[in-house]
């Protein structure tokens, strides 16, 4: 397996550790990479975790304190302007998603899910509930991670990366 990048912040194609993924991406990719060592077969799922991955602002947001701003190059993929929650289950369990004054609610499968909703203005949070108890909850640290509609200061396509525990806190396997 090869990762082509491990920092191409500026081409949004990074993995390693930073401010707004903290250690996630490598989280994540350390689930796939056990599978892989395995021969293919799936990962034992031993705790519940979640993931919201999401960018704060539209792909066309008008930006009023830039002159120039980012275009995606031709060849890349376009950017979305969705919310994607990666929940990695112990056994089936009902996650809620809110943005802002939006709630968003499905039953996410024991395993790997991945669910993806429109982006909204307001806080992002996650909580994954199973027989009436919270089992892993996302709550950004701060207001950087607010989702902003309609015209940004300052343009930011990067995604914010959040997870209800890393591996860095927790040496219990995945």
């Amino acid at each position: 397996v090869q990762i082509p990048t491990w920092n191409d912040y500026s081409e949004q194609a990074d993995i390693a550790p930073s401010t707004h993924h903290g250690w996630n991406l490598l989280d994540i990719t350390s689930y796939y990479l056990t599978q892989f060592k395995n021969g293919g077969t799936a990962t034992p799922i031993v705790r519940d975790i979640a993931y919201v991955n999401f960018r704060t602002q539209q792909a066309n947001a008008t930006v009023t304190g830039q002159t120039k701003t980012q275009v995606i190059r031709s060849d890349s993929n376009a950017p979305r302007d969705l919310i994607e929650v990666d929940t990695f289950l112990t056994a089936p369990a009902t996650v809620t998603l809110k943005v802002g004054s939006t709630t968003n609610t499905y039953t996410a499968p024991a395993g790997v899910s991945y669910q993806t909703y429109p982006i909204a203005a307001g806080a992002v949070s996650v909580t994954v509930v199973r027989n009436g108890a919270t089992v892993a909850t996302i709550t950004p640290p701060n207001s950087d991670y607010n989702i902003t509609i309609g015209s940004v200061t300052i343009q930011d396509e990067h995604y914010r990366y959040l997870g209800s525990v890393s591996s860095r806190n927790d040496s219990s396997g995945y």
